[in-house]
């Protein structure tokens, strides 16, 4: 047989705790055979009461401070009632409430206590046992102390605070308040383990602070210490500076003092380059000669810097300036002392200094025959000096460089001035002719005069440049014109003494041409009896209206001859004299040589046949002693009798002889016939027929290439030729034949050829 037990309930409180110490459960019984159940089942109910009492905890609700007491709560079976002790002491009892806990207050503690807590009694039974115990530990915190570093001290004023705070208690914080701020700012309440704090004095006199420090540990809180900061105030300085700028060699004259510490220490470092004289130091006032460095061309800037100090603290520092200026330079050029010029030049002095922005100014110290001097400020000299007489004059310049403010050493520079030599001499030269002299006086005051000259010639040749000492001269040359036009010189005179020139005269000197009369040699023309029949014309080649003539025969002056021409009628020489009416200017006597020439008595003319391929005409001349000369249809004259290449046609054959004494002329004709004519109405060859034969009787026959007849002509001036027709028919271009039957001195002749018809 088998039981089942079901719970058919839940567990339930049977005393009504909350601490469960006793509880029912109900159960459902069945029986079983194999797989057979009962038909009925059994319930029942079971109530269980605990064994022992429960002790939960011990727990220490505060804090616990050395000499100081706290309390404690113990959690335990509610309503149930403990026994406990303090270290093994006095048993001692407490009943626990219905929330099962109670509270124990302990005594004043100096050490860490150990509670024994023990269940010996309870209000509800059955309890089964009541030997449950529990302990717990109650910490006691000691006291923290503050340990101040330093415990006093003294800053000086406007700086920090350094007080270090701690504790042998591990983890103890401090906190501080002012208590006390006497003639001093900066001072706050605060926390942390350093007071560092900027503190400054108010006042000259007692300034302290007064801080309170209080240590904390573990909530227990130390007695709080005092420490006081003595504020020493930080004296200023008042420097005075008496002398901030000044020259090179100078000194400075800086005061100083304090107006807040009495018995306030100086001192002093320097900075800036380019000086001698700047130290460092101590004292109440600086008083140091500077110099400028050699080579220092600018303003130097020197600084001091200046601390007070008093009761062993410091001030802050103040800058002073001093600013030193070098001594300036000068350097006059030309570095030639004395400089000379000439009378009405300028002086050309120029001064320089190794200081830049210096000011140069000069002041005449000495003058003697000099004007045009004066006292200046710049960079240069430039004045027009003039020498007030014959004699070298003189003047002193003494230049003094400034530089902000600073003189230098003075330097003095002399100008001589020489007079320039005056020239005396007439600028207007009369004119002369061609081959003349050209005489220029020149004269002046000093004898050491030296006079030169330059020459400008314009179409004048003989002008030469030279130099001549005075002190009066001639300048003399032979001047001539180098054409038939008018010429000039300019002679371009200067006076040179000591080095300077006087002011330079310009002479013009005209120079007009020489007449340039020309004569030719000729003949008169004479017949066979020697008797003229012809004059020749001497022409000399000039104007009447510009010159006036005279002429010569056998070199004896021909009365009334006043023209340019002259006829000679006799053989012999003839000369002639020309003169310009306007200048006066005369020529030279100009010659020519008068022959006689008879001239020719006839002439013929041989020419080449009718026909002829180079038609040639032959001139043959008897008598006359000319050069005869030879031209056809008034064309170029020829020194040969002999023409070739004559066109067909009638010319002109002309004779002359060069000294105009034989004059013949006759004419010739030249039979041929043209090659070609251009039949198209334009009026040059449009017929053709032979040229210059004018026989009537002739007979001219034009054919074909083939021979057929074409037309019969007459060979006369009076035909019309032929126009290239055939039965008023145009016939083509191309050549034609033709057969012509006349007569050549007296014979009988007949002639073929053939032409070209073009169109």
């Amino acid at each position: 047989m088998t039981y089942v037990f079901t719970p058919t309930g839940p567990t339930v409180d049977s005393t009504g705790l909350i601490s469960g110490m006793a509880f029912a459960t109900s159960y459902e019984v069945l029986a079983f055979n194999g797989s057979c159940s009962s038909a009925n089942s059994i319930q029942f109910r079971v109530d269980v009461i605990l064994a022992k009492p429960v002790l939960v905890s011990i727990v220490s609700n505060t804090a616990i401070c050395t000499g100081t007491s706290g309390s404690l709560t113990i959690t335990a079976t509610p309503n149930s009632v403990v026994t406990y002790t303090i270290d093994g002491g006095v048993s001692q009892t407490i009943a626990i409430n219905n929330t099962g806990t109670a509270s124990v207050y302990t005594p004043i503690l100096n050490i860490n206590s150990t509670y024994m807590v023990t269940f010996v009694q309870s209000t509800i039974a059955p309890f089964c046992g009541q030997n449950q115990s529990g302990s717990a530990t109650v910490i006691v915190n000691p006291i923290p102390m503050v340990t101040i570093t330093p415990t006093a001290t003294t800053i000086c004023s406007g700086t920090s605070t350094s007080i270090d705070l701690s504790s042998l208690v591990s983890g103890t914080s401090f906190s501080w308040v002012v208590v006390q701020q006497v003639n001093a700012s900066g001072a706050t309440n605060g926390n942390g383990n350093v007071i560092s704090q900027v503190l400054n004095a108010t006042l000259v006199g007692n300034s302290f602070v007064e801080y309170s420090v209080t240590p904390s540990a573990n909530g227990c809180v130390g007695l709080p210490q005092i420490i006081r900061i003595n504020i020493t105030p930080i004296p200023n300085v008042v420097p005075v500076n008496i002398n901030p700028a000044f020259c090179s060699g100078g000194s400075t004259n800086i005061q100083l003092s304090s107006n807040n510490v009495p018995g306030a220490v100086f001192s002093w470092t320097v900075t800036g380059g380019g000086v001698v004289g700047a130290l460092g130091g101590t004292g109440t006032s600086i008083n140091q000669t500077l110099t400028v460095s050699p080579g220092t061309t600018s303003i130097v800037e020197v600084v001091y810097t200046i601390v007070a100090e008093a009761n062993g603290c410091a001030g802050p520092p103040q800058i002073v300036r001093v600013f030193v200026t070098p001594i300036p330079n000068v350097t006059i050029s030309p570095s030639i002392n004395p400089i000379t010029i000439c009378s009405g030049e300028s002086t050309n002095i120029s001064f320089t200094g190794t200081i830049l922005g210096t000011v140069y100014n000069w002041v005449i110290t000495s003058i003697t025959g000099v004007s045009g001097g004066t006292n200046g400020t710049g960079t240069s000299i430039q004045q027009v000096l003039t020498a007030s007489g014959l004699s070298q004059g003189s003047i002193t310049y003494q230049v003094t460089p400034i530089f902000n403010g600073c003189t230098g050493i003075p330097q003095s520079v002399t100008v001589l001035v020489n007079p320039k030599p005056e020239l005396f001499a007439n600028p207007l030269h009369p004119p002369i002719c061609s081959g003349g002299i050209a005489s220029i006086p020149i004269s002046t005051f000093n004898s050491n005069t030296v006079f030169s000259w330059i020459v400008s010639p314009v179409g004048v040749n003989g002008a030469t440049s030279g130099t001549q000492n005075g002190p009066s001269i001639t300048i003399a040359q032979t001047l001539t014109t180098s054409g038939n036009t008018p010429g000039y010189v300019d002679y371009i005179i200067t006076p040179t003494a000591t080095g300077c020139s006087g002011a330079p005269i310009t002479v013009r000197v005209d120079v007009n041409p020489l007449p340039e009369p020309t004569l030719t040699d000729g003949s008169i023309c004479v017949d066979e009896f020697g008797v003229p029949f012809q004059y020749y014309l001497l022409d000399s080649g000039l104007d009447d209206v510009v010159y006036d003539f005279v002429w010569y025969f056998n070199g004896v002056a021909i009365p009334n001859s006043n023209n340019a021409t002259y006829s000679a009628g006799a053989i012999g020489p003839y000369g002639v004299i020309a003169t310009n009416s306007s200048t006066s200017c005369r020529s030279n006597l100009v010659t020519a040589t008068v022959g006689s020439t008879s001239p020719a008595t006839s002439m013929t003319l041989t020419q080449t046949g009718y026909f002829s391929d180079n038609a040639t005409i032959t001139v043959n001349v008897s008598g006359g002693s000319g050069t005869l000369m030879y031209s056809l249809d008034d064309g170029v004259l020829q020194l040969s009798n002999v023409f070739t290449g004559v066109s067909a046609g009638e010319h002109i054959v002309t004779v002359i002889d060069t000294e105009g004494c034989t004059y013949m002329t006759q004419e010739v004709m030249v039979i041929d016939y043209p090659t070609y004519f251009t039949p198209n109405g334009d009026g040059i060859n449009d017929t053709w027929n032979i040229v210059g034969l004018n026989q009537a009787d002739a007979k001219l026959y034009i054919y074909d290439r083939y021979g057929k007849l074409l037309k019969q002509l007459s060979a006369s001036d009076t035909s019309q030729g032929w126009d290239g027709t055939y039965n008023q028919q145009l016939l083509p271009s191309t050549d034609y034949w033709f057969t012509l039957e006349y007569t050549e001195n007296g014979v009988d002749k007949q002639f073929k050829a053939h032409f070209s018809l073009n169109r």
